[in-house]
């Protein structure tokens, strides 16, 4: 890890904290101001609603020294909480780098475009959200500029989608796909990284339209949710699914097949 990439994941740690410190330290902050200042100047001071710094100082100051103890005592739960997150966070971070430092040999064979330059140049953290004590999709830029998408979890169903959009590739389907090419490691997987980029031309945009249109029929068959704007990214003139957890989602039973093709297509 660079320094640059070293603080990227500490200020994801410390995003962490804050959203679930924020409320509790501000509520505590306004009591402070409401001491210092009382409830009738805080109405009517000329400068209403604004927040003087030497009082936000001092009270940020006693809490990063003889306060944080008294603070943390008084709020047990938030103190657990914190702990929690941050064990967790830590956790995360290092299986993430122990795996790819076991995984890296298969990864720099997998991915034809891989670019010399070992060193993780920066990460993008928290892209996803946290399961399985708040572990989350990652973005690792390496020093060459090259970029590989981290994801803490089994890759197996999004594998087999990949398998067939080639697979209908090669029967050549009506509007061709882009298959992601990803490595499957079981517990995780490694998934080349493409940005969002718009269509060079009206042609490309009435391609993407066809595409979504056809992906939107291959996604009815398979019974798929969760397919929204989030987990859709537009690469030039191909709709890219980029999350595919709940790929051939469960039904409770009969009663609950919907009517059409999707019902005639189990039957068979």
């Amino acid at each position: 890890l660079s320094p640059a990439a070293r603080g990227d994941l500490e200020c994801d740690l410390l995003a962490r904290l804050s959203r679930l410190a924020g409320r509790v330290l501000f509520a505590e902050f306004s009591l402070l101001r409401q001491r210092r200042q009382g409830g009738f100047a805080l109405l009517f001071s000329p400068g209403h609603g604004q927040i003087p710094d030497d009082l936000y100082r001092e009270f940020t100051t006693r809490l990063r020294g003889e306060r944080l103890l008294e603070f943390l005592a008084e709020y047990p739960a938030l103190a657990r909480l914190l702990a929690l997150t941050t064990l967790f966070w830590t956790e995360e971070h290092a299986e993430m780098l122990a795996r790819l430092a076991t995984d890296w040999p298969d990864i720099t064979g997998f991915f034809p475009d891989r670019r010399p330059g070992d060193e993780i140049a920066s990460v993008e953290p928290s892209l996803s959200d946290p399961h399985n004590h708040g572990r989350t999709v990652c973005v690792l830029t390496f020093a060459s500029g090259w970029k590989l998408v981290y994801k803490p979890r089994d890759l197996g169903v999004e594998v087999a989608f990949s398998r067939l959009l080639a697979w209908l590739n090669d029967r050549r389907a009506p509007v061709p796909f882009r298959p992601i090419q990803m490595l499957n490691r079981a517990t995780h997987g490694w998934v080349e990284h493409f940005g969002a980029a718009p269509c060079a031309d009206v042609s490309g945009a009435r391609r993407f339209h066809e595409r979504a249109g056809a992906l939107l029929c291959l996604l009815y068959v398979l019974d798929a949710t969760d397919c929204h704007h989030g987990n859709v990214l537009a690469h030039d003139d191909h709709p890219m699914l980029i999350d595919l957890e709940t790929l051939l989602h469960p039904f409770r039973g009969p009663e609950s097949v919907p009517a059409g093709f999707g019902a005639n297509l189990r039957a068979q």
